[in-house]
């Protein structure tokens, strides 16, 4: 569990984007662009959309979320109310992990499990 419980109405809007169809599943990181674009985000990806988590450019003017490419990195956990091994289960669910045979889950999927386990307040 992070040090502090995340947000239940950031709760609430993540599940609901999850589930909406709007943002297209992708693995391997946050953010997928073509062209500059988004094209498909991973779950946690969908979290920083929700919580508004700026976006920075880098020395080759790309653009990616401010918290990490890959991944939320860790300062920016406590502010969302995620700990590293929530996030770490997430990012398991979201992507499949063949040595610890976990199969990749749907949106859907992990939304049911944000609902379950993911303590808010």
């Amino acid at each position: 569990m992070s040090e502090s419980l995340m947000n239940q109405e950031l709760k609430t809007k993540w599940v609901n984007a999850l589930r909406s169809g709007e943002y297209k599943q992708t693995t391997g990181c946050l953010e997928r662009k073509r062209g500059g674009k988004p094209i498909g985000n991973c779950c946690l990806g969908v979290l920083c959309h929700i919580a508004g988590i700026d976006y920075i450019k880098d020395e080759y003017d790309r653009t990616f979320f401010a918290c990490g490419i890959v991944t939320i990195q860790e300062p920016y956990l406590n502010k969302l109310g995620l700990s590293k091994v929530e996030r770490d289960c997430l990012i398991n669910m979201n992507d499949g992990e063949e040595e610890l045979k976990i199969p990749r889950h749907t949106f859907s999927e992990i939304a049911d499990y944000i609902e379950e386990h993911i303590e808010a307040a």
